[in-house]
């Protein structure tokens, strides 16, 4: 049977299917939305990609896998989902991981530079992928503010430990992030227990109250430009401008961004380039080039960090 988009429905609800444009490879996409294997979220379980979905109607423990022939099979593993579950899971399936991006105008982008275009047959198969929404999207840039990427996943680990909602399957505890109105019930002294300074632990709190108020939803940007959307964001207390443009990238998916603070995206440009005479001119030339691809850089370094050091735990 199929739904209004094309997408299979298992009977009762206990499993759907959902289509994706090819090239697609599951384990380059979570890897990619979780940026380190040490990251409590986003779990990789054998071939199988798990975690625990804020839906509507309370946290579930969602499975997908890839299916030949087919895409994406969904399932939950505490239980079938009823069918507005099914189709609440299904729709934030394809926007985490971005199932119908084309990639082939990127890499014909990047077709002759070398240095790049190596990693196609690599990264084919890895979307952009984005957060669930900006709350979530949020409570993974607060604490990657000014440290390093394995200090704030350990933050983050914390932060998920102590508040995110936990469902325990097979002897496994999976854990998601704490909702707007846990983290405004939370102690300063829990938020600054887990690692966050006390400028981060008001910034979370700051941005808890506006998502509990429906102020911070992503179609209120839909409407406005790269540059409009920054400036709304960065009104927020705590919100600079490295923080929204993330937030424009890994949570509204706009590609058209590069997030210019980023130091671990500024020192990976810098190494794809380093056997050219001017490395920075490089860069600069590669950034005006790509245009509405420039976000897509970001990943496409990730990923290179990613394959160098292992992390894709192929």
């Amino acid at each position: 049977m199929l739904d209004s988009h094309g997408v299979s429905v298992g009977q009762g609800g206990a499993a759907a299917t959902l289509a994706v444009r090819a090239p697609f490879d599951l384990r380059l996409t979570v890897s990619a939305l979780r940026r380190l294997p040490s990251s409590t979220l986003y779990s990789l379980v054998g071939e199988e990609f798990r975690f625990v979905a804020p839906l509507t109607g309370g946290p579930r423990l969602l499975a997908v896998t890839s299916a030949e022939g087919v895409g994406l099979r969904l399932r939950a593993l505490d239980g079938a989902l009823g069918a507005a579950e099914q189709a609440e899971a299904r729709r934030m399936l394809a926007r985490m991981l971005d199932v119908e991006r084309d990639l082939a105008p990127l890499w014909a982008l990047v077709a002759d530079q070398p240095e790049l275009a190596a990693l196609a047959p690599q990264l084919a198969g890895m979307k952009p992928p984005r957060f669930v929404s900006l709350w979530e999207t949020f409570c993974q840039i607060v604490p990657f503010q000014l440290v390093s990427l394995s200090a704030a996943i350990a933050t983050l680990n914390r932060f998920v430990e102590a508040l995110g909602p936990t469902v325990a399957y097979e002897g496994r505890d999976y854990r998601g992030l704490p909702s707007p109105t846990t983290v405004l019930a939370a102690e300063y002294a829990t938020l600054r227990a887990c690692g966050l300074s006390e400028a981060k632990a008001r910034t979370l709190r700051e941005l808890a109250a506006r998502a509990q108020t429906g102020a911070l939803e992503a179609a209120d940007y839909a409407g406005l430009t790269d540059a409009e959307a920054i400036a709304r964001l960065t009104q927020i207390p705590g919100i600079g401008p490295w923080s929204a443009q993330v937030a424009l990238l890994r949570g509204l998916g706009r590609l058209t961004v590069f997030p210019a603070g980023d130091s671990g995206a500024t020192r990976g440009l810098r190494e794809v380039f380093a056997e050219r005479d001017d490395p920075d001119a490089a860069a600069k030339e590669l950034l005006a080039r790509m245009g509405d691809w420039r976000g897509y850089l970001y990943f496409l370094l990730l990923g290179r960090r990613l394959l160098a050091s292992g992390g894709f735990d192929r």
